[in-house]
């Protein structure tokens, strides 16, 4: 058997594939600790780019609610946030590729400014599902 031609298994997604094949359906998630948000999305976009992620998940984005769900990355939903309220800058956020289905975890209930900052959403692949938390923690929070 040629190596080239080699089926390869991703148990943990529920895909084969021919090794050929592979680099066109790893799922991959980037992270960034973005300090602000506002301005740096075109700078943002090009450092991404040409290996668009299925998920980014950014944090300290400093956005609230109302900002935050008028951002526009090109090819991406905001599939979870969370802003806050009282104090500045912080902020979690998870956008999604416009072909990846999810759905939203609330956890809300969970979150306390500069302590915990967390959203999650849900993926459904063939085999398995995959939970993708984002989670912020202040240096000066409390453990």
């Amino acid at each position: 058997m040629n190596c080239n031609d080699e089926t390869i298994s991703s148990p943990g997604l529920g895909l084969t594939a021919n090794r050929k094949e592979v680099d066109r359906q790893t799922f991959t998630i980037y992270h960034q600790n973005i300090h602000g948000l506002n301005g740096k999305i075109d700078e943002f976009m090009v450092s991404l780019a040409p290996e668009m992620p299925h998920l980014i998940c950014l944090t300290e984005h400093h956005l609230k609610y109302n900002e935050i769900d008028v951002v526009h990355i090109p090819n991406y939903n905001l599939g979870a946030r969370y802003c806050r309220t009282n104090l500045k800058c912080g902020g979690v956020g998870i956008f999604i590729h416009k072909n990846t289905k999810y759905s939203n975890i609330n956890l809300l209930n969970y979150c306390k400014e500069q302590d915990i900052e967390i959203v999650a959403i849900k993926l459904k692949f063939a085999v398995k599902k995959v939970i993708v938390l984002c989670v912020y923690r202040a240096p000066g929070g409390k453990l």
